[in-house]
């Protein structure tokens, strides 16, 4: 897995990268991220959840930025609702996973899983 995401910050942006320890890290402090898309997308997500994994990977990719500050900023001003950046870094990770066969889509997706090897 590779690539890199770019977050908003007050000023600027900052990139994190895609890996696999960062995956790893983040299921491991929020659950499986087609659970956390799944919950998403049926607006099932509190706000807290929302910010505290958004707050996460801001300190992942800055780890000289608290998440105090992190979660301050997504609650006050951040550039787009925090539901949205959060969708579209799940989309970042779980699309090149899936298209590389490395993870099947999550039941109830409608999208039908890689045929598995015999």
């Amino acid at each position: 897995m590779a690539g890199t995401l770019t977050l908003p910050l007050p000023q600027g942006t900052a990139e994190l990268r895609l890996t696999l320890s960062l995956v790893c890290a983040l299921e491991k402090a929020h659950g499986s991220l087609f659970a956390l898309a799944g919950r998403l997308l049926k607006k099932e997500c509190t706000l807290g959840e929302i910010v505290g994994a958004l707050a996460f990977l801001y300190t992942q990719a800055q780890p000289e930025t608290a998440r105090a500050a992190a979660e301050e900023f997504l609650l006050s001003a951040p550039p787009q609702p925090p539901a949205a950046l959060l969708a579209n870094i799940l989309v970042g990770i779980l699309t090149p996973l899936q298209a590389a066969g490395a993870v099947e889509a999550a039941p109830g997706t409608g999208e039908n899983p890689p045929p598995r090897a015999s």
